[in-house]
């Protein structure tokens, strides 16, 4: 089935506003590209992530999809000039507006921004590599290849959050048992199984999450440690035993949610990993997690993205629900 694929250029201040009038106009599948986010990027390591470097020079780009069968290239190209005439009078600097229409084949949408993904190293004995690189990869003596395909819903990038997760997995993994909330693709499950966890539970609420995760865990050979649950959070686990080690890379309410629950599967000295935190939130965080229970908090950060380690006590005074 063929796409029409719509391109505005704009500002980043309008680039939000945009992307609503694509929804509009009956697009879908928006993505933006603002050469704010995109220099920042530049400046730092990109962790697996990508970006279109022309956009550098501009200001932001917006891009939305939507089947040729539901509308004429005429009738797509009224409404979204419909739709961006409100923007240009909704008080922001919107730029040029200018609207570019291409035909593309869903199979060549879904399949392009592989050549903009490739294998990355995350430490000495880890590194994660694309499924469709992972017969030509070739890395050091003792690093583990985490063969990962993301699937077209999980994006193209090893996020910071992720990054830190693997890195924490690397020293506490060997030997233990480890449960992953929010697993996604499966990778930190995989990681921690790779460096010798002895069980891990891997869950996710999406289903075409668990399917995506089953299919990379099976990839990677480590069906026989790795266990893939669908869940709201750790309920399909709940009251089923302990874990030594926890990973939660979620948004920060779910972090904070998730506690009550987490201190009960944690023995004394099992460990939280926590991500998905931006630097403004890791305070907030940190202090619920010391009223269940959790002491010697450490941070790790990339960036503006925080992790926070911390370890279930003996005697705490916690918190229970």
């Amino acid at each position: 089935m063929d796409l029409w694929c719509v391109a505005v250029s704009t500002t980043s201040e309008c680039a939000d506003a945009v992307e609503v009038a694509l929804e509009r106009a009956g697009l879908s599948g928006a993505v933006i590209e603002d050469a704010r986010d995109a220099r920042e990027r530049q400046a730092r390591a990109k962790y697996g992530e990508w970006y279109d470097e022309s956009i550098l020079s501009g200001g932001a780009r917006v891009t939305a999809y939507v089947t040729q069968s539901e509308t004429t290239r005429e009738a797509l190209l009224a409404r979204v000039a419909r739709e961006l005439d409100a923007v240009r009078h909704c008080g922001l600097p919107a730029g040029t507006l200018g609207v570019s229409l291409e035909s593309l084949a869903q199979e060549d949408w879904l399949n392009a921004w592989k050549a903009h993904y490739h294998a990355l190293e995350i430490s000495p004995e880890l590194a994660v590599v694309p499924s469709w690189e992972a017969a030509g990869w070739s890395g050091p003596e003792g690093q583990f290849p985490l063969v990962i395909d993301p699937g077209v819903a999980f994006g193209t990038g090893v996020h910071e959050t992720t990054v830190l997760c693997l890195r924490a997995l690397v020293k506490l993994a060997p030997g233990k048992t480890v449960l992953d909330v929010g697993t996604g693709t499966g990778i930190l499950a995989i990681a921690a199984a790779r460096l010798g966890a002895a069980r891990v539970v891997a869950l996710d609420l999406d289903p075409a999450a668990v399917g995506v995760a089953r299919d990379n865990v099976a990839q990677n050979g480590v069906q026989d440690a790795v266990s893939v649950l669908q869940s709201d959070l750790v309920a399909a686990v709940s009251g089923t035993g302990t874990f030594d080690v926890v990973v939660a890379n979620l948004l920060a309410g779910l972090v904070e949610r998730l506690l009550p629950e987490v201190s009960r599967m944690l023995p004394p000295g099992g460990r939280l990993l926590a991500s998905g935190l931006v630097q403004s939130q890791a305070q907030r965080v940190a202090d619920a997690m010391r009223r269940h229970g959790f002491a010697d908090i450490e941070e790790e950060r990339i960036g503006d993205w925080v992790l926070l380690a911390g370890v279930r006590s003996a005697n705490d005074g916690a918190v229970w629900g």
